[in-house]
């Protein structure tokens, strides 16, 4: 059965027929290619590249040392400033006391002991304990040792006295403490060892008030 097809084509010999058709395939083909050029050389969508979070992060870093820096060269400035503040003590000291004398004197107490630099780790415990009365007593502990136990002062002179010789005998148990360890440390077997047996002091503060130091002694 014979295909239909254009009038103009039928007309034509069979063989320029299909140059012509060869040709407009040929010219298909170029605008085909063309087309795929041009897409493919459109600009690309804008990524976040890699190398700005790398900058970002370098940045980050940078600030951080910087900062860092900062504050090494404060605290330089201030030991410079206040000698002996690189050597700030170690130590703790605990509240344990109930009324408003009690913390008097154990913030008087606190930041009399923090004067005290050169005396390692250590743990002291400020402990109040009431007694009949508006009257009570005040315990220093110094390293799980009951050192002093006294009336709690009510007058402020009186106070002040009772925390310096407070202070004084919490600072003397400690370098105490430390030359024993010293010794035994670097192999001194003759080192003196704590004595189990317990010292009691009487100490007197101003005329009408007393206490009395109780510790464990070292036999120096």
């Amino acid at each position: 059965m014979p295909r239909s097809c254009s009038p103009q084509l039928a007309r034509l010999p069979v063989g320029r027929a299909t140059a012509g058709m060869r040709w407009e395939l040929l010219t298909l083909m170029l605008l085909l290619l063309q087309g795929s050029a041009a897409w493919a050389q459109r600009p690309a969508r804008a990524r976040p590249s890699a190398k700005a979070d790398t900058t970002k992060q370098l940045s980050t870093r940078q600030v951080e040392e910087a900062l860092r820096l900062f504050l090494r060269a404060d605290s330089l400035h201030q030991a410079q400033v206040q000698p002996g503040m690189e050597a700030e003590s170690e130590g703790f000291v605990l509240d344990q006391t109930l009324t408003k004398q009690g913390r008097d004197f154990y913030e008087l107490f606190f930041g009399t002991m923090q004067e005290n630099t050169g005396l390692g780790d250590y743990t002291i415990v400020v402990t109040e304990r009431p007694l009949r009365g508006n009257s009570s007593l005040v315990a220093i502990t110094v390293n799980d040792t009951e050192l002093l136990e006294m009336p709690l002062p009510t007058r402020a002179e009186q106070q002040q006295e009772a925390v310096a010789a407070a202070v004084d005998a919490a600072r003397e148990f400690l370098q105490q403490q430390q030359a024993t360890t010293t010794q035994l440390a670097n192999g001194n077997q003759n080192a003196p060892l704590p004595h189990p047996d317990r010292l009691w002091q009487p100490l007197r503060i101003s005329d009408k008030f007393c206490f009395s130091i109780h510790y464990t002694s070292f036999s120096l």
